[in-house]
C-alpha cells in the first residue's frame, strides 16, 4: 500500500514506507492553497488482514496533516479521497466506505 502511495504521490526514493514517513511525504510535497487529489485505484487493499490497522491507520494520518497544514496555511482547501477498484472489489469497498 505505500509503494503505491509514494509511486502516485512522487515521494523521495528514501521514503519510509510507515505512517510517520507519510506525513513527513505529504509536508513536503505539499502545494499550499490548492485541492490536492489522492487517488488509491486498488482500494480492496486497504481491506486486507488487517484491515482495520490499515483503515485507521490512513484516516487518522489524513486527519492529522489536514488539521496541522491547514492551520499553517490560511488559504488551503482540502484534499479528495478518490476510492477505486475493480470488479467484485467494487463492493466490498462500497460496503466498507459507504
Amino acid at each position: 500500500m505505500f509503494e503505491e502511495f509514494a509511486a502516485a504521490l512522487q515521494f523521495p526514493l528514501y521514503f519510509g514506507r510507515n505512517w510517520a514517513a507519510f506525513h513527513d511525504s505529504l509536508q513536503d510535497n505539499r502545494t499550499t492553497g490548492g485541492h490536492n487529489v489522492l487517488f488509491i485505484s486498488k482500494a480492496a487493499d486497504l481491506l486486507s488482514a488487517d484491515e482495520a490497522e490499515r483503515i485507521n491507520g490512513f484516516f487518522q494520518e489524513m486527519t492529522e496533516f489536514a488539521q496541522e497544514y491547514s492551520s499553517l496555511n490560511p488559504g488551503w482547501k482540502y484534499w479528495t479521497v478518490v476510492l477505486a477498484d475493480s470488479g467484485a472489489n467494487i463492493s466490498l469497498v462500497q460496503k466498507r466506505f459507504a
